[in-house]
C-alpha cells in the first residue's frame, strides 16, 4: 500500500509530469484520474467561460480561471473545469491558489457518482461558496452551496445571485453547440 500523498508532495510530483495536474487531482490523499474531457464537453466549459468573461468585464471583483489547480488543504488538490474566485481573495500566489474557489465547475462526463459527490463536499468544506455541476446528457446543472442544492433545466437560466449578482445565462447557451 502506498502511503497518502499530501498537496505539496502531489505539486511537485505531478507538475513534472506533461499534463500531470490536468490528468490527476489529490482526493484525501490519493492520487485519482480525472476523466478525459471530450469535445463536447469542452464546448460546454467554453459557453460557460465566454459567459463569464463577458460579465466579469462588466461586473470586475472575480476573476473566472479554466482548469486551474487549487490546493485545497493539506490533502486535497483539485483541478475544477471552470473556477471564479473573488479578486480580493487571490492574493499572492506563485504557482497554484491555496483555498477553494468560490464558484467551482465541473462539467460531468464520466465521474462516478460517488467521487463527484465526496469532491462536491469537500470543496464546499474548504471554503466553496458553490459547486456548479454541469450535466450534457440531462441537459441540467445543479448547483451545490452550503445550504442548499438548487436544480437548473428546460428554459431556465443559470444564476448565482449571492455571489455573481446578475449574471443569468440561459441554459441554453451553456449547451449550445454541445448536441449529442
Amino acid at each position: 500500500m502506498v502511503a497518502p500523498l499530501n498537496s505539496d508532495e502531489f505539486l511537485r510530483l505531478y507538475d513534472r509530469e506533461e499534463g500531470g495536474l490536468r490528468q490527476f487531482e489529490l482526493l484525501d490523499g490519493e492520487v485519482v484520474e480525472r476523466p478525459m474531457p471530450n469535445f463536447r464537453h469542452d464546448l460546454i466549459k467554453n459557453n460557460v467561460c465566454k459567459a463569464l468573461d463577458r460579465y466579469l468585464a462588466a461586473n470586475p471583483g472575480h476573476l473566472a480561471l479554466v482548469e486551474t489547480t487549487f490546493k485545497l488543504g493539506p490533502r486535497v488538490t483539485f483541478t475544477p473545469d471552470h473556477a471564479v474566485i473573488a479578486v480580493d481573495r487571490v492574493g499572492r500566489v506563485e504557482f497554484y491558489s491555496t483555498g477553494a474557489p468560490d464558484i467551482a465547475f465541473e462539467v460531468i462526463s464520466s465521474e462516478t457518482a460517488d467521487r463527484l459527490k465526496y469532491k462536491t463536499d469537500l470543496y464546499l468544506e474548504f471554503g466553496s461558496r458553490a459547486v456548479c455541476c454541469i450535466y450534457p446528457n440531462r441537459r441540467n446543472v445543479v448547483i451545490f452551496t452550503p445550504n442548499s442544492i438548487l436544480q437548473f433545466k428546460g428554459s431556465e437560466h443559470l444564476a448565482f445571485p449571492g455571489i455573481l449578482p446578475g449574471f443569468s445565462l440561459p441554459l441554453s447557451d451553456v449547451f449550445a453547440s454541445a448536441q449529442e
